[in-house]
């Protein structure tokens, strides 16, 4: 009780607004209104000393809830048997009521109780007369009683429901003890679906998909390719644009109206999809530049993470009634993306909005969740953040600076999912047939700290694979690059990759093996010659074996006319071709039983010239 007291005394007697309030705070109470009603009035008692006028929401997408400006909430209408529908994104609702000063004896009383739809009683809130006078608890007000004196006198009983139980909520209204209205409000597990301006259908657009094509031989084979090549059939929106369009539909509930066509544009403009030099595929959607696309139009939306969803999550519910609608992964066939709204009211089903027609779907799973946020929210603190595309045959994970891991190790068959609002999954598109059978990959990392991350990739093929990295700042800027290109893979190969991420200054991002070779000192010296494979100072190879592919990478510092090196005390420096900041792949000739590589470099320290020398161990038994 002390704490709805306090509540409506900061409203009433200091004038403070309840702002901003908690989706999970148990807040309910009584205040008075200031505007007389003009619908029309019913459940009347004694002789109108007491009227129920109507019921009023608080949505979400309004802003913060402020109980003072309770008169400027909308208004629930009555369905055809006479009770009302409201939504679990909803803030507030609340029950207004007149109250007529003719004949008012003290002691009378009116109260709201409101009763969840599992029988569990939320509060009630109590108005007492007496003396001239109103008391909500610790504010008053005497207009009945006092100079100026007035008629009639306005209050409203109102909750808080947002993410709360879902159903037929009711409110008795009683007068001295005595209910005199009863009013039931199903509560729909959805957000307001009125709230779209349009639901768009990827169906209604033919242009071009960003640069991505397939070979008019192969359908199924999907290329990076120029807009003006004639050579290719370009994929359209139609075929591809099944995030793009969910987000345009997101975007539009967040007060951002822009179609398909014209949010491809503005990503080709602005770098927002993933793009390789002579790599295949691309055409995946950088979410963090749907959120800067809106915040172009000057409007806060904001991309808070991409987040690993169990099939029937209830994270993604708490997402949905606290920031409205998320883009989601159906992985049925084919797997396709599509805006989450809510849930059937039985809770059985999602219920989508699908671009494929811009129509209602229902699916029993959902998958990876693209999250989002509008105005009423702040979630700066996330936009610095390192974006991955992977392109098969292969599987990745992450460690961040701090340890943190992300994606999966299929040597060691183990998920990891330890970096907040990150995730591992698939391109945000749709995908060909071909595609579903070993569908590129993506690591997501929200919230990046500076350092280095040690990116493992580990064949699941004989097979080539490609790296892309896309970074992004604060202050929204942000910077691509290709990693890797047609690296030579097979089962169960390993190799790996150290990237520097640098929020102040993203060009500086640079990318070395992820294996120093040992030695000299890590922070400096080490730096000079490093590995992506092999990832340990002895690699056992099966017998047979005649040559491994070495992936060196020379350091920015790296003075490369002084590089060496040997192989089982033979001089093999010729078969390469070292220049710093590069890096390649050199075809080791190797025979049976032990063989050692010597190599060395020296390097620029900032007060001296130091030399990095590595020795590797093959063993080919």
């Amino acid at each position: 009780m002390f704490k709805k007291q306090l509540a409506v005394f900061a409203i009433m007697m200091a004038m403070i607004s309840i702002c901003a309030l908690s989706a999970t705070q148990e807040n309910y109470g009584v205040i008075k209104g200031s505007k007389p009603s003009t619908i029309g009035r019913n459940d009347r008692i004694e002789a109108a000393a007491t009227t129920f006028d109507y019921l009023w929401y608080w949505p979400a997408e309004a802003g913060s809830f402020n109980a003072e400006e309770w008169q400027f909430a909308p208004q629930l209408q009555p369905g055809t048997d006479g009770n009302y529908t409201a939504h679990f994104r909803d803030v507030a609702l609340g029950a207004a009521i007149t109250v007529n000063c003719s004949g008012l004896e003290s002691g009378e009383t009116w109260s709201a109780t409101w009763t969840s739809p599992t029988g569990a009683v939320k509060g009630t809130s109590t108005l007492t007369y007496q003396n001239g006078c109103f008391y909500g608890g610790l504010w008053y007000t005497c207009e009945c009683g006092w100079p100026p004196y007035i008629s009639t006198n306005i209050f409203t009983f109102y909750t808080t429901i947002q993410c709360s139980d879902t159903g037929v909520w009711t409110v008795d209204l009683a007068h001295n003890g005595v209910i005199y209205a009863t009013k039931q409000i199903n509560i729909l597990p959805q957000v307001d679906e009125s709230r779209f301006p349009q639901k768009y259908s990827q169906l209604n657009y033919y242009d071009n998909y960003d640069h991505i094509c397939h070979n008019p031989a192969d359908y199924n084979k999907v290329v990076y390719c120029a807009a003006d090549d004639t050579s290719m059939f370009h994929f359209s929106i139609a075929d591809q644009g099944c995030a793009l369009t969910a987000a345009c539909t997101i975007l539009g509930y967040h007060g951002v109206i822009v179609d398909p066509p014209t949010l491809n544009q503005w990503l080709i403009s602005n770098n927002g999809y993933t793009k390789y030099d002579g790599l295949d595929n691309g055409g995946s959607i950088l979410p963090y530049k749907i959120a800067d696309y809106a915040f172009s139009k000057g409007v806060n939306v904001q991309f808070r993470g991409r987040l690993l969803r169990a099939p029937t999550s209830d994270e993604l519910v708490d997402d949905l009634c606290k920031y409205g609608p998320q883009m989601a992964e159906i992985r049925d066939n084919p797997r396709h993306w599509v805006t989450a709204v809510g849930k059937t009211e039985d809770l059985y089903l999602w219920k989508t909005i699908d671009p494929s027609g811009g129509v209602n779907g229902y699916a029993y799973r959902l998958y990876d969740e693209i999250a989002f946020s509008g105005p009423q929210e702040d979630f700066t603190d996330r936009l610095n953040g390192i974006h991955f595309d992977f392109y098969c045959p292969i599987e990745a994970f992450v460690t961040d600076p701090i340890g943190r891991k992300l994606g999966y190790d299929p040597v060691n068959n183990k998920t990891y999912d330890e970096i907040p609002w990150s995730g591992y999954g698939g391109p945000l598109r749709d995908l060909s047939q071909a595609e579903l059978l070993d569908p590129p990959k993506e690591i997501e990392i929200v919230a990046a700290i500076n350092g280095d991350y040690l990116l493992k990739i580990t064949g699941t093929a004989i097979g080539k694979y490609g790296i892309g990295v896309s970074t992004h700042s604060a202050s929204r800027q942000s910077h691509s690059s290709t990693l890797a290109n047609n690296v030579l893979t097979s089962p169960n190969e390993v190799h790996s990759y150290s990237v520097h991420y640098d929020s102040s200054n993203l060009s500086a991002t640079y990318v070395s093996g992820g294996f120093d070779g040992g030695g000299q000192r890590p922070k400096d010296v080490n730096k000079f010659l490093s590995y992506a494979n092999p990832s340990d100072s002895q690699t056992d190879l099966p017998a047979g074996t005649t040559t491994f592919p070495l992936m060196v990478f020379y350091g920015n510092n790296a003075i490369t006319s002084t590089f060496k090196a040997s192989l089982n005390g033979v001089d093999i420096t010729n078969l390469f071709s070292p220049t710093a900041g590069n890096h390649e792949t050199v075809n080791l000739p190797l025979g049976p039983g032990r063989n050692v590589l010597s190599l060395s470099a020296d390097g620029n320290l900032p007060s001296r010239v130091a030399t990095d020398t590595d020795r590797l161990v093959f063993i080919v038994k």
